[in-house]
């Protein structure tokens, strides 16, 4: 604690006061260039997001930018960052500390404590009279008048007076002291301690690797959600184009003489009916195309009208092998992140039981100081100082059971972490499985709808050059166009089923991490 005096030299008071008030400006100017340069970079990203974006947005190029953009990612990075700092403090504790403190204090005395000074002035100089009057009389009664020594205890008398007037009212003290403290042994807590910053700094990175995961899997997602909605898109246009056509001829047979009024107004329902549909392919593809902007993390909260989206790409024959199924367990056990958390959760707890039995040892540490304390000014010279070594033993006799209940806890928490290993383990796996069914349905879909997609657009061909030629109903003929409609629209989901069924595959298997740095 510090308190300013009557006895403090006033130029100090300036200069303390000038030096405060230049580190406040100083804190305030760098406070006002950190949020100038933060409200900059916002602005900055916020103005360069739509120039970044290519005008062929690829699947791989997607994740990319979420890994660049995306919020939630950043902050994990922060995570990291926080990680790493207390790491930085676990080795502190395997340094010296260095403390040093001055105080300076004023106290305004008692009137109780200036009386009892002035009391003590005064018996003082009774107690001298007394001896001085006693060795002046020689003890004897003869005569004491002219032997009593007056001016010596008018003197004496004059003097206590002044002394007694000249107590001071106050009193400052001012101590500076100079302390290094070293823990020799803590019954291992350090090294533990150390261990458990480390695991936690890796265990953040392991959780980095999970965000992305999950992330490319959303990315992946709303990317094959546009492509959906745009193939949508693309039937339905295809479906106006062929009603446009026929209700085309048919006017123009109606003209002729050789067509009916029920015919044309046939074609104009089923024209505004693929109208509709297109609307509607339009707001789900627009939709489609925002959730995919908020993934990747684009501020604008939405794609750019530039910027479009690569085709659905045709499957292969390397598509329609069988996966591997011992080579993906293997695979997902070795490299799912969140997998290796709960390792690393493990791994903590041993550690934390290791340090809570650092209560079994005893406490070992050294201090070395240097002290000095002043009652007139604050001007310390070396003769001023002490110093003082000492070595300080501790060991906890009792402390009601707490400490062999936290033991008990960091045994029990351990057990706790390895059934949790177990059961990830366990979903794991089966989470490959289940992707593995997955993919080989989504196989066989595709080889079927893509079957019927033929048989059905041959069979629409059929219909109508039947109807052209007068040898089938229009009934027939709007039947077999909604057949193909249909037939197209699942297959075009069989096809967006199958790529999204690989990369479940390589999602649950953690293969998609390795194809995006």
């Amino acid at each position: 604690m510090v308190c300013v005096n009557s006895v403090i030299n006033p130029k100090k008071i300036v200069i303390f006061l000038w030096i405060l008030s230049l580190s406040l400006l100083l804190c305030l100017s760098i406070y006002s260039q950190e949020a100038d340069t933060v409200s900059s970079l916002q602005k900055t990203d916020h103005s360069n997001l739509v120039q970044e974006l290519p005008e062929f947005l690829d699947l791989k190029t997607a994740q990319t930018i979420a890994l660049e953009q995306n919020p939630s990612l950043k902050a994990v990075s922060e995570r990291i960052e926080q990680a790493r700092q207390r790491v930085k403090q676990a080795l502190a504790q395997y340094y010296p500390q260095i403390i040093a403190s001055y105080t300076a204090s004023h106290t305004e005395l008692s009137d109780t404590a200036i009386r009892r000074s002035q009391m003590a002035v005064w018996q003082q100089s009774s107690n001298v009279i007394s001896q001085s009057i006693i060795r002046s009389t020689g003890g004897t009664n003869t005569n004491i008048i002219s032997s009593i020594p007056w001016e010596t205890i008018l003197n004496s008398w004059i003097s206590e007076y002044q002394s007694s007037n000249s107590i001071p009212e106050s009193q400052n003290n001012y101590a500076l002291n100079f302390i290094i403290r070293y823990t020799l042994f803590d019954g291992f807590a350090r090294k533990h301690s150390v261990a458990l910053a480390k695991l936690g700094e890796e265990s953040t990175h392991e959780s980095q690797q999970e965000t992305v995961r999950v992330l490319f899997s959303a990315v992946a997602n709303s990317f094959y959600a546009v492509q959906l909605a745009e193939e949508n898109l693309r039937i339905a246009e295809a479906d106006k184009a062929f009603n446009e056509r026929l209700l085309y001829e048919a006017k123009v047979k109606q003209e002729l003489g050789a067509g009916s009024l029920s015919d044309v107004l046939n074609f104009e329902v089923r024209l505004r009916s693929a109208d509709a549909q297109i609307i509607n392919a339009r707001q789900n593809r627009e939709i489609a195309r925002i959730s995919l902007a908020g993934v990747m993390g684009l501020n604008t909260g939405m794609l750019p009208e530039h910027v479009r989206l690569t085709p659905l790409n045709t499957e292969t024959e390397e598509d329609l092998k069988s996966p591997d199924v011992d080579s993906l367990l293997s695979c997902a056990l070795q490299s799912r992140p969140d997998l290796k958390m709960l390792t690393l959760i493990i791994q903590q707890s041993e550690a934390q039981v290791g340090q809570s039995r650092s209560t079994l040892y005893p406490q070992i540490g050294v201090s070395l100081s240097r002290s000095a304390t002043r009652t007139v000014d604050s001007e310390f010279s070396s003769d001023d100082f002490a110093t003082t070594v000492s070595v300080d033993i501790s060991y906890n006799l009792f402390s009601g059971g707490k400490n062999r209940a936290l033991r008990a806890e960091a045994r029990a928490k351990l057990r706790e972490a390895e059934q949790n290993y177990y059961a990830g383990r366990i979903e794991v796996i089966t989470d490959v499985q289940s992707a593995i069914q997955e993919l080989k349905s989504a196989q066989e879909q595709i080889k079927l709808q893509r079957e019927n997609a033929q048989y059905v657009r041959k069979n629409r061909e059929l219909v109508e050059q039947e109807y052209k030629a007068g040898q089938t109903s229009l009934v027939r003929l709007n039947e077999a166009q909604r057949d193909l409609t249909e037939a197209e629209g699942r297959l075009a989901s069989a096809r967006v089923a199958l790529f999204r069924a690989w990369y479940q595959l390589k999602t649950v298997t953690a293969q998609s991490l390795l194809e995006v740095k």
